[in-house]
């Protein structure tokens, strides 16, 4: 694209914290560099990774200059994505992971979402399709349609994904990321900090492939819960009026949710009494349909867990399967095609 043209648009800057990310930051970075919208300064922040990543990442830099590398001791995520949004110059910074991929319009569509919006909106976010290790989509997906106030939604569980576009003033409101916060909710803690003084817009596309890696699935409930309680007390203490009512209603959303977890990974006793402890708490989950899904899904996979220990007797080789199950028909192969696919999914 013409330099002048590029001028009369918004620079976007993209923050890539990236830990021992070899096996997937080419393929991450070149999701970004191919994007439709170019008016971008792509920031890769190493934090101190042992492996090839930062050399990898250096033959971006050479070939395209919107290409950057910060580098730190290893300070963990939060860290890295806050000296990441330091060193950014774009009044717009957008979020990926080093094992993650952006389809070809993603940043174009969440810019063009944000521009027709006012000023009140500093949160664009669009829906996520999820991918196996080697890039192929599972046919899984993650996806919400709400918008504008979105603080009490966003409180009651997660909705947000990872595909977002923030303004860079809200982020200079509210703060970064809390370093402080245990693995696992600092996003959604930075996002109910946004959701309090902007609002968000929806961008109802698939428009960004999380990877799911084998062996990072795990799930420690008792970790988990301590890192939820930590962004409740937190929440509350910047609004002491949150109500009873739906500090309830997440608690038993987050317990679903770490069932749903400890099922993928066959701790089905973990996923039992996550269920048990949310229904414990909230009477009123058996009004909602996400509930029975879970039970469901959960009291089948019990059900055929022993045939399945017995054929196979790792956990590992039980989830390839189940995969190749979900995604044989969907061996699909570079960002255009998954985009075309991925949406074609969602609209089935």
């Amino acid at each position: 694209m013409d330099t002048k043209i590029l001028n009369l648009i918004p620079l976007v800057s993209i923050v890539i914290p990236a830990y021992n990310a070899e096996s997937f930051i080419q393929q991450t970075l070149s999701s970004v560099i191919q994007q439709t919208y170019q008016n971008l300064e792509v920031i890769v922040v190493d934090d101190g990774s042992k492996d090839n990543t930062v050399k990898l990442v250096r033959e971006f830099i050479h070939s395209d200059p919107r290409v950057s590398l910060i580098s730190q001791s290893n300070s963990g995520v939060s860290a890295a994505r806050n000296l990441g949004i330091k060193k950014s110059t774009g009044d717009f910074i957008a979020f990926i992971d080093a094992d993650d991929i952006y389809f070809p319009h993603a940043i174009a569509k969440l810019m063009n979402t944000m521009m027709e919006a006012d000023n009140s909106f500093g949160v664009v976010y669009g829906w996520t399709a999820y991918l196996d290790e080697k890039g192929n989509l599972t046919g899984n997906f993650h996806s919400s349609e709400l918008s504008g106030n979105v603080y009490q939604k966003l409180l009651e569980s997660n909705f947000i994904a990872s595909a977002t576009l923030v303004r860079k003033s809200y982020i200079e409101q509210v703060g970064n990321f809390n370093c402080q916060m245990l693995f696992g909710c600092e996003d959604w803690d930075f996002y109910l900090k946004l959701s309090e003084h902007c609002h968000f817009k929806a961008v109802p596309e698939c428009i960004y492939g999380y990877r799911q890696i084998l062996e990072s699935k795990s799930c420690d409930c008792l970790k988990m819960k301590q890192g939820y309680q930590q962004f409740m007390d937190n929440a509350v203490k910047r609004n002491p009026s949150i109500s009873t009512e739906f500090r309830t209603a997440s608690l038993s959303n987050f317990l679903l949710y770490l069932s749903s977890k400890n099922r993928v990974i066959r701790k089905y006793i973990d996923s039992i009494r996550c269920i048990m402890e949310a229904t414990n708490i909230s009477s009123n989950l058996k009004y909602s349909s996400y509930f029975y899904r879970i039970l469901i899904m959960t009291l089948i996979e019990i059900m055929f867990s022993p045939l399945s220990f017995v054929v196979w007797s790792n956990t590992r080789s039980w989830m390839k399967f189940r995969q190749v199950l979900k995604f044989k028909y969907y061996q699909i192969f570079g960002f255009p095609k998954i985009y075309e696919v991925s949406n074609k999914l969602l609209n089935k």
